[in-house]
């Protein structure tokens, strides 16, 4: 009785660390993966905007054929 009752805190103090860090480590990877998602959307946008500029460029699309090509509103 007196054994259980003494390694009771010691399962309490362990769970919580082991919950914690599951914790903290699901914390790091949402966020990570949030990073990653914003880092590609932005480097994917940055491409088509250049890929779109040059072809701007080559093509001499008047604005508004580029505008639209470029999925804005330009009116």
């Amino acid at each position: 009785m007196n054994f259980s009752t003494s390694t009771l805190p010691f399962i309490g103090s362990v769970w919580l660390l082991v919950s914690f860090r599951i914790f903290i480590f699901r914390s790091v990877m949402i966020s990570l993966l949030m990073f990653g998602l914003f880092l590609f959307f932005y480097l994917f946008l940055a491409v088509f905007r250049k890929a779109t500029d040059s072809a701007h460029l080559f093509l001499k699309l008047n604005d508004k054929t580029f505008a639209l090509f470029q999925g804005r509103a330009f009116i």
